[in-house]
């Protein structure tokens, strides 16, 4: 039996520590030891023993078999030895060493010291307080209580799970896992190998990324950390994707998306018409490619590629942008600022807000319509149709192949080049322009009334030549010979040489 100040051994029983310093020695069978006050020594020898030290500052040695050694008040120093081993220091600032075997630690104190040499099992941390495992040969750490308080790995890999409250979890280097539970947690990522673990409903997450970086799912947000040029990726949820200081590839994935790239020059992927970019002036030179269609008004984003084979639209900002389409039919409209719209395959439609605006057209890219609110040309633009909108006095100009010019309602000039061109004024005073390489043109909406106007300076020098006009049908037709020739429909010869510039 025990006595104060004594030293007894045990076998496979129960005992319990006076007030004084005790001191238990257990036999080669599971024991249950209380040492209760004082400072106690409590070995529990063989066997799977439960050891509680109480009240003082107690000593505790587990030796073989798998124990459970709790402390409790005091500050306690306690040995696992052999075994996969349970030790909680309780309150207090403990030293708990659990030597061989997969040990379990219950820390509750920050003066807590856990000592574990390498290849001495694999072991688990159970932190009440916010824990790091810098520095340790322990693998993996669990966050308990209701505290928000947050969790640290070593250079190791390791895990680490928080509580139901908001935690800080950071896996240090190598390959993590991480696992918030409930609660609006952060992660700190250091290598593209590191793996979180959310599921539906447990908050609002965040991962700070120091590498390119793809969000698991249920993890709602990502920033990304330090300068270099480094990745984002999100999920199916929608996410806020926020980036360096460097060239960052910003990608939300599916759901609508809120990217902000920051410094440098910055790529957006655009899967959904919800996604939405946040750039300043002067944070860089820009590009998004979009699977939609897709406005840049309301970000400083300069460039636009559309992707796929869809028909889809694309609108700038008035920065100055570059619009690029798909294989698709597309819309293309800059807005104001000089812009440079290039349509690819497919019939395209581009908007011209200003004469500096260039479309850029391949031969053979389908059928393309330029509507301008702007004096505009299509010289070097394999488009085919250009339309003046507004009610300004504006003018058109086509290229080598030929075109349909179309006015608007103010007083325009119509010039269709080279090719055989169709020319439609429309309300006001128009002049209909031609010159030596106009080939075979047609006027279609001549009005002696409007004050409209037939050019053919260029062919004639200011010597007027009435034989050239003549009355064919309802139609005039003037001709100057060598295929050079324009009908004017629905007009009377009368009309059309009172209203001929020589």
């Amino acid at each position: 039996m025990a006595s104060r100040g004594s030293s007894t051994s045990v076998i496979a029983a129960i005992w319990t520590g006076g007030p004084g310093n005790d001191s238990y020695v257990g036999g080669g069978s599971g024991d249950t030891i209380e040492g209760r006050e004082g400072d106690d020594l409590l070995d529990g020898g063989g066997g799977q023993d439960s050891i509680a030290g109480e009240g003082g500052n107690d000593q505790i040695y587990g030796e073989t078999g798998s124990d459970t050694l709790n402390g409790g008040e005091g500050d306690d120093m306690v040995w696992g030895g052999t075994g996969h081993d349970v030790l909680n220091g309780g309150f207090g600032d403990d030293s708990l060493t659990g030597g061989t075997g997969n040990d379990t630690y219950v820390v509750n104190a920050v003066g807590d010291v856990i000592d574990e040499q390498s290849g001495q099992g694999t072991d688990v941390v159970q932190a009440s307080i916010t824990f790091s495992l810098a520095g340790t040969h322990l693998e993996h750490l669990v966050l308990i209580g209701i505290a928000n308080i947050n969790g640290t790995g070593s250079a190791s890999a390791n895990s680490l799970t928080g509580n139901n409250s908001s935690n800080l979890l950071d896996g240090g280097d190598g390959s993590d896992t991480m696992m918030g539970a409930a609660g609006w947690d952060t992660y700190i990522v250091n290598s593209a190998s590191d793996i979180v673990i959310e599921v539906v409903g447990q908050g609002d997450d965040l991962v700070r990324a120091g590498v390119s970086y793809t969000l698991s799912d249920h993890v709602e947000r990502m920033t990304l950390t330090g300068t270099g040029d480094i990745n984002a990726t999100g999920n199916s949820s929608h996410n806020q994707l926020i980036g360096n200081s460097g060239n960052n590839v910003l990608d939300g994935a599916t759901g609508g998306d809120y990217m902000t790239g920051g410094l440098g020059n910055d790529t957006y992927y655009i899967d959904e018409t919800g996604d939405r970019i946040f750039e300043l002036a002067g944070e860089g030179t820009d590009l998004a490619y979009a699977s939609v269609s897709y406005v840049l008004v309301g970000t400083v984003v300069e460039n636009l590629i559309l992707t796929g084979t869809a028909d889809l639209n694309a609108t700038g900002n008035g920065v100055g942008n570059r619009l690029t389409g798909n294989s698709g039919n597309n819309v293309l409209d800059g807005l104001v600022g000089n812009d440079t719209l290039t349509g690819g395959l497919g019939d395209d439609t581009y908007y011209v807000q200003s004469s500096g605006d260039k479309v850029v057209e391949a031969s053979g890219e389908g059928y393309d319509v330029v509507y301008a609110s702007a004096t505009y040309t299509l010289t070097g633009r394999h488009a085919e149709e250009l339309w003046l909108t507004g009610s300004a006095d504006i003018d058109a100009s086509g290229n080598g192949v030929s075109n349909v010019l179309v006015g608007n309602g103010g007083a325009n000039v119509l010039n269709g080049l080279g090719g055989n061109d169709t020319l439609t004024g429309g309300l006001g005073a128009d002049s209909f322009l031609f010159g030596v390489a106009s080939r075979a043109d047609t006027v279609t909406d001549f009005s002696a009334v409007e004050g409209d106007m037939i050019d053919v300076n260029a062919y004639t020098n200011g010597v007027a030549n009435e034989g050239l006009v003549t009355q064919v049908g309802l139609n005039v037709v003037i001709d100057f010979g060598s295929g050079n020739v324009v009908t004017v429909l629905n007009a009377a010869q009368v009309d059309v040489l009172s209203h001929i510039v020589w």
